[in-house]
């Protein structure tokens, strides 16, 4: 009898864990308040519009307007995409599911739903490891990455990163999945619970892109602070020999001014005191007229006869030496 109740009393202890434990993974169908149902409803209906709409108009705005239409921008479109799929295709359900308490979509679209959002949010991720890539080899390589950058190219880039996150979703649709055959009105849509799954999608979806990530933007702002700096030291050196440039200049224009000061000096000089040289019989005479009375003085002194012209402005004469 008490072998007997001890194993009556052992497999009740084990039935209530294993309700206990299976209870973690039903749902009990519990529904919010009303008031926080209504919070819940609106905000999260406020964010799935503005990102709707807010994708769209990046979308229509890189096909519509030219200058946007370059094919560095088709990595904006491509995101764009990815966060406007899971707007229109996970969060609406995911609402639901949460306002509800339970999944009424049914075993099927439960699993089109979690594969959804795997490809959705992985696509997204991968598309910024691109674009991340995109601007280190724009910064570091402009010249030869601008010839590279070919729309065959980022068209190829972006097919990638969409087929990676189809890699990355689809084995659980493959079979890699623990889901149950059909939804019970207890039991949860959610991912499945396989280890080997799990780590193979949080590091294709989210550490090796965040590890990625941070060290091409850690490389893009070291670079950039080096392009600053040569740019900053050249444009010192364009100061300084802006100003050598300028001094030198200076020192031209000085030495030319008084080069031209000198001539004038001495142009006033002889100016103000004409010479007039008379050759005859292979003898040279020099007579400086510097005033009138002088002039006067010096040719009655040598016996010169002058006579003034009618005009009065030339001297002309025949000078005789004695």
């Amino acid at each position: 009898m008490n072998a007997s109740s001890e194993t009556v009393g052992t497999m009740v202890v084990m039935n209530e864990y294993e309700d206990a434990c299976s209870s973690g993974d039903e749902d009990t169908g519990a529904t919010l308040p009303p008031w926080e149902a209504a919070t819940a409803s609106l905000t999260l209906g406020f964010l799935i519009l503005a990102t709707v709409l807010g994708n769209a108009l990046v979308i229509l705005s890189v096909f519509t307007y030219r200058p946007l239409r370059i094919v560095q921008n088709f990595f904006i479109v491509s995101l764009a995409v990815a966060d406007l799929a899971v707007a229109i295709l996970v969060m609406p359900f995911n609402v639901a599911y949460l306002l509800l308490g339970k999944w009424i979509f049914g075993i099927h679209f439960c699993k089109l739903w979690l594969t959804c959002d795997v490809l959705c949010c992985t696509a997204s991720i991968l598309n910024l490891c691109a674009i991340a890539l995109d601007r280190y080899w724009a910064i570091t390589d402009p010249i030869n990455y601008a010839q590279k950058r070919t729309l065959k190219r980022v068209l190829g880039t972006i097919a990638g990163v969409w087929i990676l996150s189809g890699a990355i979703s689809s084995p659980p649709l493959a079979g890699w999945n623990d889901w149950p055959e059909e939804i019970e009105p207890g039991t949860p849509c959610q991912l499945t619970r396989r280890q080997g799954y799990v780590i193979y999608s949080s590091l294709g979806s989210f550490f090796i892109p965040l590890l990625l990530m941070s060290l091409v933007y850690l490389e893009i702002f070291l670079a950039t602070r080096r392009r600053l700096r040569e740019r900053a030291r050249q444009s010192r050196l364009g100061v300084v020999t802006s100003t050598r440039h300028r001094n030198e200049a200076d020192d031209a224009e000085e030495s030319v001014s008084s080069e031209t000061n000198h001539n004038e000096r001495s142009v006033m000089r002889v100016h103000t005191k004409p010479s007039l040289v008379v050759v005859e019989d292979e003898a040279i005479a020099e007579v400086t007229i510097s005033e009138p009375v002088k002039k006067k003085e010096h040719t009655r002194r040598h016996g010169v006869s002058a006579s003034s012209d009618t005009n009065g402005g030339d001297i002309s004469g025949i000078f005789s030496i004695s």
